[in-house]
């Protein structure tokens, strides 16, 4: 396999992982949007073959097959690094769906979870796992203080070194920029909020993520911004 192309790269915050500034999303790369497994492949393929070293995916993205094209991707290029971050959340979609809107609040099932999505990544350690649409009511998260039992999970992985860095990735900025201001997160992934009309990230989240030096991505591009 031939040398990748060198891309420019950034600190993506508080991970201190240097990712390509152009990253890879995975959200419609899967069956549920009628892409052919091989075309999926092929994209992943050329992605990573161009330079990109950062991919992400999420548990919701396929119903899990976002998450298994990426490993398989990886798989096909082991002489290369290349980050990962998914999601933890839509647990409707997920191992725990039986458990209803409980499931976002009991700790061993968010556990199992993320575990599943390790499994399906075929990976024993992800460099980034974010709480996937923070602002849900249904995870309790205290805006104030982070407080909520998915943060005690994940800091918990992250003592155990089964994951790297701990983000999260949603629409609400206000919402976004508050949890930054508690100090508990090392990315955010922003989806949207950036228009010639409109720009809320830049009012309220940017701000906040320089004090904290957390690192943003943003939906479109995964273009690292804040260091």
């Amino acid at each position: 396999m031939g040398t990748a192309p060198t891309l420019p790269t950034r600190r993506l915050g508080r991970t201190g992982l240097e990712v390509t500034e152009l990253g890879l999303g995975g959200y419609m790369l899967t069956g549920e949007f009628g892409v052919a497994r091989s075309e999926a492949e092929g994209i992943l393929d050329l992605a990573f073959a161009s330079g990109i070293n950062y991919a992400d995916t999420a548990q919701m993205y396929g119903f899990g097959e976002g998450e298994e094209l990426v490993a398989r991707a990886l798989q096909r290029q082991r002489d290369r690094t290349i980050y990962v971050s998914s999601k933890v959340g839509w647990l409707d979609r997920t191992v725990v769906r039986n458990l209803g809107d409980e499931a976002y609040r009991d700790e061993k099932a968010l556990r199992r979870t993320v575990k599943h999505s390790l499994w399906l990544l075929r990976r024993d350690r992800i460099e980034i796992m974010m709480v996937h649409e923070p602002d849900w009511p249904r995870w309790g998260l205290d805006p104030a203080t982070g407080d909520a039992p998915i943060m005690n999970v994940l800091e918990a992985l992250k003592r155990e070194g089964v994951i790297g860095a701990i983000g999260m990735g949603g629409w609400n900025c206000a919402n976004l920029a508050s949890l930054i201001e508690t100090g508990r997160f090392d990315c955010a992934l922003v989806a949207g909020g950036y228009t010639l009309v409109e720009q809320p990230v830049r009012a309220a989240v940017i701000a906040a993520a320089q004090r904290h030096g957390v690192g943003l991505t943003d939906l479109p591009s995964l273009a690292a911004a804040c260091q």
